[in-house]
């Protein structure tokens, strides 16, 4: 068939209407998740045909080196052997180099070998390849026996969810597992590093990058935050309405620190109210007598300024000492763990709040040493839902909204819920009486404005559903769990779309169902 000329394509393009561009965008896509599958099941049957040496090329002559060919595994524990050349075969065909081509006959092993289940949902194209092959190196050095359990359990999950909340929770659940965390933990903290990179740099900027411990970036987050929100009371900027986590202020707190002098003269204050999370509650008034004091140090501004009916003064080098020995060592920052009754048992961890990683037992030993205050908190019943007798949901249901939904209910949203932009709003309109949690989700100011505004519309489905239509004609199932793609007619669940495959692609995915349903690894 003749292939149109791009003038032709781009003019056709252009006559597009806004429902019918969304649409073969959806086409495209799968097209391109149908052409890398492809490619991952050729990269497999050329691990097979290279799974053996005999010496002699397709064409009878004798390819022996003087070291002979040698056989190699590719990728984690319990994957086939295949010939240590094959990557100077496939990179070349790839256009990669032989590194990139290993990275590639890795991963599609592990898929195949490791995690049958996963491969099978990338061939089904419910998984991305690119998130597949990310699970395949995350969970590469977990033995054969766990890692086949792991894909049983967790690969399941996977479809649906965006790259981000693969990755979060892939990471997690590896940790579950993995009996040698800790000591993996330990010798990537012998590898910690922070450096000035001046590849980036801007006029009068540089870059700054590094590796941190995970409690040690806890503190100097919300350190800065602290900082920056000081700063920002110091010039009269409205932090009401401002991101203060970025931008400027943030960057100045950082220098701030470099004197400890200037750091612990903001810090020396009375602490800020803070919200649910431990952040800096901006949508409260500092009481006056918490307000700043102490003059601004020269490190910072230009000028030395008190609040009105304080006296100016430089705080001294022993008064800074004296503050920071009053910290102890971190007392004004709050880290939030979670952790499973059973993992805790087996000594498995459990994961940090702020950032979504992963928290081994001896980072949750640790902190329980050292901490100045331990709360610990059950885990909040999430699959009741309760009603407040007033239109604007209360703080205890905001919490369990927040914990029932991860992230934000749009989409294949990344945002986690209890981000500082989320607001917990109603899905349908709800002008007086009652509120159900079963009406309220979490959503970004921009998605609120577009769900009232802007022709974006969405009803409650079930106790944890919604359904959202876009303007163009999209439709979407969203629940806790991920993101279904609806028939934009019926609304109902879109069915496969048959594809056209060559006989060899047929064969290959024969071969890769047959393995999705063996108990084991390949023979």
């Amino acid at each position: 068939m003749d292939q149109p000329e791009p003038a032709d394509r781009s003019r056709e393009v252009s006559s597009l209407s806004r429902r019918e561009l969304m649409a073969e965008l959806t086409d495209v896509t799968r097209r391109e998740r149908e052409l890398a599958v492809e490619k991952m099941l050729l990269i497999g049957a050329a691990c097979d045909a290279w799974s053996g040496i005999d010496g002699v090329d397709e064409v009878g002559v004798d390819v022996r080196t003087l070291y002979g060919e040698k056989l190699v595994t590719f990728g984690g524990d319990g994957t086939a052997e295949v010939s240590e050349f094959l990557k100077l075969e496939l990179g070349p065909a790839l256009g990669l180099s032989p590194l990139a081509a290993d990275d590639w006959i890795s991963d599609v092993q592990d898929l195949r070998h490791r995690l049958p289940k996963l491969h099978q949902l990338c061939v089904d194209l419910d998984v991305d390849l690119g998130d597949a092959r990310m699970v395949a190196r995350e969970t590469r050095n977990l033995p054969l026996p766990v890692c086949l359990t792991f894909d049983d359990e967790v690969s399941p999950k996977l479809p649906g969810l965006p790259t981000g909340r693969i990755r979060s929770t892939v990471r997690k659940e590896v940790v579950r597992r993995d009996d040698a965390a800790e000591e993996r933990r330990r010798t990537q903290l012998a590898s910690r590093y922070v450096w000035l990179d001046g590849r980036d740099a801007g006029l009068g900027t540089l870059a700054l990058r590094g590796q941190v411990d995970t409690r040690d970036g806890h503190a100097i987050d919300q350190t800065l935050n602290t900082l920056a929100r000081r700063l920002a009371d110091l010039d009269g900027v409205d932090t009401a309405a401002w991101d203060w986590r970025r931008g400027e202020y943030r960057a100045k707190a950082l220098g701030i620190l470099a004197t400890p002098q200037a750091a612990a003269s903001l810090l020396a204050q009375d602490p800020l109210p803070v919200d649910d999370a431990g952040d800096p509650d901006v949508s409260r008034d500092v009481e006056a007598d918490q307000g700043l004091r102490p003059a601004c140090p020269d490190q910072w501004g230009d000028e030395p300024r008190a609040a009105a009916g304080g006296s100016p003064r430089q705080l001294c080098a022993e008064h800074a000492a004296e503050v920071v020995e009053n910290i102890r060592g971190g007392d004004h920052v709050k880290l939030v763990i979670h952790a499973e009754a059973a993992d805790l048992e087996t000594g498995r961890g459990g994961w940090w709040e702020a950032f979504d990683t992963s928290a081994t037992s001896g980072e949750i030993a640790e902190v329980l040493s050292t901490a100045g205050k331990v709360v610990v908190q059950p885990v909040i019943n999430l699959n009741d839902a309760t009603v407040a007798t007033t239109r604007f949901p209360n703080k205890a249901m905001k919490q369990r909204i927040r914990w029932r939904w991860d992230h934000e209910a749009y989409p294949f949203s990344t945002t986690r819920s209890r981000g500082r932009s989320i607001q917990i709003d109603h899905v349908n309109p709800h002008p007086a009486g009652a509120t159900c949690e079963t009406n309220l989700v979490p959503l970004i100011i921009g998605t609120h404005r577009a769900n009232t505004h802007a022709g974006f519309t969405s009803k409650v489905t079930g106790p944890h559903s919604i359904q959202w239509c876009t303007p163009a004609g999209q439709r979407f199932e969203v629940t806790p769990d991920g993101t279904r793609r609806l028939d934009p007619d019926t609304g109902k669940p879109a069915e496969p779309v048959p594809r056209d495959q060559c006989a060899l692609t047929e064969m290959l995915h024969a071969s890769a169902r047959r393995r999705a349903e063996a108990t084991g690894p390949p023979g």
